[in-house]
């Protein structure tokens, strides 16, 4: 009877330092990202049997240091997963990631990664265009590497019009998902599918020739 109360105590003492362990890496890996230790934890958790989407997903939203980037060695870490994998499935989930980057500005990371880890990427992209994901994110970080410059605060908007005049951010959403998306995924998908070289396909604006443009402001 004592072993048996003992071996209970020893199972819930076990527990509870494991849920102290995990509670406290969570914390760590999303507001202490650029922390050392921090950055160890990320790698550690990220070579885990885990779905990798879900766990990027979870360290996104708060995944920038004092300055506003990912972490230094966390952005390295992902670059070179990129540049190494052909898993369509990582890199989906690193590309997922970085699109989120990009709906706060961040990318910028993706434009100086070898031309074989591009065409990867724009590869995987195009394939996920038609679902509502991080789709604007998505579709700026594509004219990013196709341009080679960071769009900073880029964004869709009407050809021959500085600022469209948009009364919500609802209002936008409405126009970009309903009038602007299906185009620019439909010219995106064919400038892709094309039989030209990716010297020749970098060269070509998608959008030439539609009402869309793609816009920048303040850096």
């Amino acid at each position: 009877m004592v072993r048996s109360k003992t071996r209970v105590i020893l199972f819930f003492v076990t527990l509870l330092i494991l849920l102290t362990f995990l509670t406290s890496g969570c914390l760590l890996l999303r507001y202490l990202p650029d922390n050392e230790v921090g950055v160890v934890l990320f790698k550690f958790v990220y070579r885990l049997p885990l779905n990798r989407k879900y766990f990027l997903e979870f360290y996104s939203p708060v995944r920038k240091n004092s300055i506003g980037y990912v972490p230094v060695k966390v952005n390295q870490f992902l670059i070179q997963k990129l540049e190494d994998t052909n898993d369509d499935q990582e890199i989906s989930a690193i590309v997922n990631f970085y699109a989120l980057q990009a709906s706060e500005h961040r990318l910028g990371y993706l434009i100086n990664i070898s031309e074989q880890a591009k065409i990867k990427i724009i590869s995987q992209t195009i394939k996920e265009l038609d679902e509502e994901e991080n789709l604007g994110g998505k579709l700026m970080m594509l004219d990013e590497i196709r341009t080679g410059n960071r769009l900073g605060k880029g964004g869709y908007g009407i050809e021959g019009v500085s600022y469209p005049k948009f009364t919500s951010p609802e209002e936008y959403r409405k126009w970009f998902y309903e009038k602007s998306a299906p185009t620019v995924i439909s010219k995106y998908q064919e400038w892709w599918n094309s039989n030209l070289s990716w010297g020749d396909k970098k060269k070509i604006n998608p959008l030439e020739g539609t009402n869309i443009k793609v816009s920048q402001c303040c850096g």
